[in-house]
């Protein structure tokens, strides 16, 4: 990540959205630039308490990448309802 103000202004709204409701969601042009990486572990510097818990789709290698960057390691495995229905396969992360 360059440190421009437009990608700063993206990494606080990302932020905003982890702080805020525990997910988040990246457009595609700042995918692979740390972004999501890089909030997420400002995220960690305020939040102090652990153990922290994260679930990730198995098919999302990119968040998977993001939260285990972030020190979060594969604790086991669930599978919950998409939209639809439908079960998709997860893992379940620890941090701490």
């Amino acid at each position: 990540m360059s440190g421009g103000f437009e990608e700063m202004c993206v990494l606080l709204r990302v932020w905003a959205v982890l702080a805020a409701h525990d997910d988040y969601w990246l457009g595609k042009e700042f995918w692979g630039r740390g972004v999501a990486t890089k909030a997420l572990a400002l995220l960690l510097d305020r939040v102090q308490e652990r153990p922290l818990h994260a679930r990730v789709a198995k098919s999302n290698v990119g968040s998977l990448r993001v939260v285990q960057a972030c020190g979060f390691a594969i604790a086991g495995e669930d599978r919950f309802p998409d939209h639809n229905g439908a079960p998709v396969e997860e893992f379940l992360l620890k941090l701490g």
